[in-house]
């Protein structure tokens, strides 16, 4: 897990550092209250706190709630997102540190910084740059192409398409499933599958467009959340 913050300006202080370590002592007391135990390691960087927590807390303590509260309460101004990385053994922390920093580079830009898991990232996870920021040019590329024409359709007409396009996906192509899910007669259906394959000059039935559509349509649950704008 990392928790971003925004660094302290220089105060001038002589007394500067004593005054962030015992910050950081009061963190670390809020957080062996939330997890109810003091074995974790936490470490302080300039622009974010790292914590590796073993897999007996996680265990006991599933919800991580209470102790992103504690981080959001404690660093106030200063928190800046943060990102939690899956589960790693002792030899892929280096590993686990990395995915967490891509996660957090994710909570950064959310409108109220919320907690990113990696695990959540699907797809997003291969779509970052040497510095472990998100590489939006492809995204938004796709999202273009493959959710935006669609989206001013429904807009424009008060249709549905986009949220048939979704259920496409989901339901795996099953017309039972997805005529069951919409409440549609399978003739509506194909009709609206057919006008989508118009607005994108895609065959829905080629796998690359519907990894394409999938992936812009993750694309689009970051514009929507405020990760990414358009």
């Amino acid at each position: 897990m990392i928790c971003g913050k925004k660094p302290v300006k220089e105060t001038g202080y002589i007394f500067r550092e004593f005054l962030t370590s015992q910050r950081f002592n009061n963190i670390y007391s809020e957080l062996c209250s939330s997890f109810n135990s003091a074995q974790f390691f936490m470490f302080e960087k300039p622009d974010c706190i790292i914590l590796l927590v073993p897999e007996e807390i996680i265990q006991s303590n599933s919800d991580f709630e209470p102790s992103i509260r504690s981080l959001k309460e404690s660093l106030k101004d200063q928190f800046d997102g943060i990102g939690i990385s899956t589960m790693v053994s002792k030899n892929a922390i280096r590993q686990g540190y990395f995915q967490a920093i891509k996660a957090l580079a994710l909570s950064r830009h959310s409108r109220g910084y919320d907690a990113i898991y990696y695990s959540e990232l699907g797809v997003l996870k291969y779509f970052f740059d040497n510095s472990n920021n998100l590489d939006v040019t492809p995204l938004m590329q796709n999202y273009r192409e493959y959710v935006l024409p669609i989206l001013e359709y429904d807009e424009k007409h008060g249709t549905e398409l986009l949220i048939t396009l979704e259920t496409y996906i989901r339901c795996s192509s099953s017309t039972s499933a997805i005529c069951e899910s919409l409440f549609i007669h399978k003739n509506t259906l194909y009709s609206r599958l057919s006008k989508i394959s118009q607005l994108i000059n895609q065959d829905l039935s080629d796998s690359d467009t519907l990894f394409n559509a999938n992936l812009a349509l993750k694309v689009k649950m970051l514009i929507d959340s405020g990760i990414l704008k358009v």
